[in-house]
């Protein structure tokens, strides 16, 4: 577990793939992800009626859907083709992350020392990877829920805390003495809960009152369609009950049994409903967008 501080950043990174490419038609703009999203090949006859889609159409950022992709792979190469697109800037660094982390997989593998260099590039490309999907669906004027500046931030923190969720977790079946020992990254883990909590309400208050598809989509949120899931799987599930219980393990509890069994399964169970919380944030901002209305 000795070289697992510096990529918890980007470990959630598969997190943020899966619920992208989920919504219909509005998120036509990430179509080139939908290889690795379930269900994610987008469909034409999905677009929306409405001249709202318009403002997804950024400059370089190139839509393709999965069919496209398997026929003709060498236009994925036209992403790199606008380093004016946030969408060029997100390929770059995930490219250029999953190198170093293959690198720093093969020298560990080798038993050999990972250069500091690699490690600070490794840590710089992860930030960027678990930043740059908000800023994507930020890109995407006519959604205020995902026009917002806070959103690469929550996404930020998110991915930080679920990155770390699955260090421990890991930890708690593998590497139990080592678990014991990782105090510092406990307590750095303990926070991020609750930084989202605020970012996650901030944006929710923001947004409200933004606009009326923006009152409409926090609405979704927190007393409609979507409230179920919000209220249950990501403020409870994802955010409280984890800090409720590291909480309790960290400062009420007595040293013995923070090094018990019993606590590491706790903790086992409190870093898995951060990974399901953040799962459910993403998939939430996607779904329970509302765009605004052009009348024509």
């Amino acid at each position: 577990m000795k070289d697992v501080y510096r990529t918890c950043m980007g470990c959630a990174h598969c997190v943020v793939s899966v619920s992208r490419g989920t919504r219909r038609g509005c998120l036509h703009h990430v179509g080139v992800l939908a290889l690795a999203s379930p269900g994610g090949a987008w469909d034409a006859s999905r677009r929306p009626r409405h001249r709202a889609y318009r403002g997804c159409g950024r400059p370089g950022a190139l839509m393709v859907d999965a069919e496209a992709g398997l026929h003709n792979p060498l236009r994925f190469a036209l992403l790199l083709s606008n380093f004016g697109s946030v969408m060029t800037w997100g390929v770059v660094s995930l490219s250029v992350f999953m190198v170093i982390a293959l690198a720093t997989a093969v020298l560990d593998f080798m038993k050999k020392k990972v250069p500091g260099w690699l490690e600070l590039a490794g840590a710089l490309t992860a930030l960027c990877v678990a930043a740059y999907t908000g800023a994507l669906l930020g890109v995407c004027q006519t959604y205020p829920l995902w026009n917002n500046a806070l959103l690469p931030v929550l996404f930020t923190v998110s991915a930080l805390s679920a990155g770390a969720a699955s260090v421990l977790l890991v930890a708690v079946v593998r590497h139990v003495d080592e678990f014991n020992k990782a105090g510092v990254l406990k307590k750095f883990h303990f926070c991020l809960p609750i930084i989202e909590m605020l970012l996650v309400a901030s944006l929710c208050f923001i947004t409200a009152f933004n606009s009326t598809a923006g009152f409409e989509s926090v609405m979704s949120l927190v007393a409609g369609e979507w409230s179920a899931w919000f209220w249950l799987g990501l403020v409870f599930v994802g955010l409280i009950l984890p800090t409720a219980l590291e909480t309790w393990l960290l400062f009420f509890s007595s040293k013995e049994f923070e090094e018990s069994r019993k606590a590491h399964w706790i903790s086992f169970a409190s870093d898995a409903g951060v990974l399901i919380g953040g799962f459910m944030l993403r998939y939430l901002v996607v779904m329970a967008a509302v765009p605004l209305t052009f009348v024509m």
